[in-house]
């Protein structure tokens, strides 16, 4: 946990639901604080005090299978990093069939954006949140059939053997 992980941002957007809409929220933060992490950990719990009807539960560091139990109870995933590569819990959490929101500044969003989620700006607290109503409400009354399925086929093309396949096709390219 620490700052370009986007938290501060994602709790923001909580408190914006908290006063703008009557559905209950619950928010698992996963992730450990190390070092300088660990200030802004204590910070980020001060932020979240204080809901009156959603919860905000931080865990520390979860193993495998841990992972995967939160997503099965996930009904939606987000993504909020200032700074993310690739973000191979995107994948995790649309091999689930969950729904994902992600920053505009993840590498996954070109993932996402084939289908499955949305995108948000990072810092625009607001935008997140509607969009954050948006997919609660998406997800809780529309037949996310369809959108599984894409997902499902997005995943399957990004697995280890896929990726191990085209970086050998690269390979033999450059070296016949």
């Amino acid at each position: 946990i620490d700052t370009m992980k986007g938290i501060k941002y994602l709790i923001e957007a909580i408190h914006y639901l908290e006063l703008n809409i009557t559905r209950k929220v619950k928010l698992i933060i996963c992730g450990e604080a190390v070092s300088s992490g660990k200030d802004y950990l204590k910070y980020l719990k001060k932020l979240s005090k204080g809901f009156k009807k959603n919860e905000i539960i931080f865990s520390n560091f979860v193993s495998g299978n841990e992972k995967l139990a939160l997503y099965d109870v996930a009904s939606i995933f987000v993504l909020p990093s200032s700074y993310e590569p690739f973000g191979l819990t995107v994948l995790e959490a649309m091999a689930k069939g969950k729904f994902v929101i992600a920053t505009s500044m993840c590498g996954s969003k070109y993932i996402v954006n084939r289908g499955g989620g949305i995108i948000v700006n990072y810092e625009k607290v607001e935008e997140r949140a509607e969009k954050l109503v948006k997919a609660i409400i998406e997800t809780t009354y529309l037949d996310l059939r369809g959108i599984r399925k894409r997902m499902i086929r997005i995943v399957k093309k990004h697995s280890w053997k896929e990726v191990a396949k085209e970086t050998l096709k690269i390979y033999h390219k450059l070296y016949p």
